[in-house]
This record gives C-alpha cells, sequence and structure tokens, in this order.
C-alpha cells in the first residue's frame, strides 16, 4: 500500500512539473487565428544578452490556432507553438524558438535561434502580442 502511495504522489508530482495553463489572449481578423498563452511558462529570462542586464526579461510560451480558411492550415499547419524573449521595461519582445504541427500533433517544423537586444522590437498597440506581453510581465 505504501509503495502505490508512493508511486501515485510521483506520478502526481511529475505532471504537476510540466502543467499548463494557457490563457486565451484574442485573435486576428476575428476568425483567422486564436492565440493562447501558458502562463506557467513564463519565466525571469537570464541567458546571453540579458545575463547582466538590470533590466527585466522574461520568456513565454504562445500556441496560435490556425482556422480552416487559413492558408497556414491550408498548407497543413494547425498550430504553432513560439517562444518568446520580452523585455518588461521596454515593452519590446523578440522570437526565439517557433514549432508548426499539423492535424495529429505531429511535429512539422521547428527553429531556434539565438539573439541579441537588436531583434527585440516594440509591442505595437492594442495587438494580441500587447496582451500577452502586458500578462506576462506582471506574472513576474
Amino acid at each position: 500500500m505504501k509503495v502505490l502511495a508512493m508511486v501515485l504522489s510521483l506520478l502526481f508530482l511529475s505532471s504537476s512539473a510540466n502543467s499548463e495553463n494557457w490563457i486565451y489572449l484574442g485573435n486576428n481578423n476575428g476568425k483567422i487565428v486564436d492565440h493562447h498563452m501558458d502562463i506557467d511558462s513564463v519565466k525571469i529570462y537570464k541567458k546571453g544578452f540579458a545575463k547582466y542586464s538590470n533590466e527585466k526579461y522574461i520568456s513565454l510560451r504562445k500556441k496560435s490556432f490556425f482556422d480552416i480558411e487559413s492558408q497556414e492550415y491550408q498548407n497543413g499547419v494547425r498550430y504553432d507553438e513560439t517562444v518568446f524573449v520580452v523585455n518588461c521595461d521596454k515593452n519590446s519582445f523578440a522570437v526565439i524558438a517557433a514549432t508548426d504541427y499539423g492535424a495529429n500533433d505531429e511535429k512539422l517544423k521547428s527553429a531556434e535561434r539565438e539573439i541579441d537586444k537588436s531583434f527585440l522590437k516594440p509591442v505595437q498597440t492594442g495587438t494580441t502580442s500587447e496582451t500577452m506581453v502586458n500578462l506576462a510581465c506582471r506574472s513576474v
């Protein structure tokens, strides 16, 4: 009985360590793409150029689900998952990794890149990116 309890608690701990908490951010054009951010993925980012900076950098994950009418869907991509670095002090962000997935959750393509400060672009007002950056920066 003790062994069963220990196994169950280990299973619970390992599943909660990888938990995801997706928050709806909005959509583009009212229907083409729905954006969701994993609020549990928001972490302080201290790598590369941000390692010794006094500015507040974070990283986060976002999923974008494509509508059947979108060009991405027509090309076989059902959704993508993107990892961002955000400068909360300057309200700017950059993509550091992206993966496209098909209808059966199969990985179609992925890419990662190292960035420096020049890759960070200002967040545009009134966009889902603005919502994402504001929520993420307030959460840490």
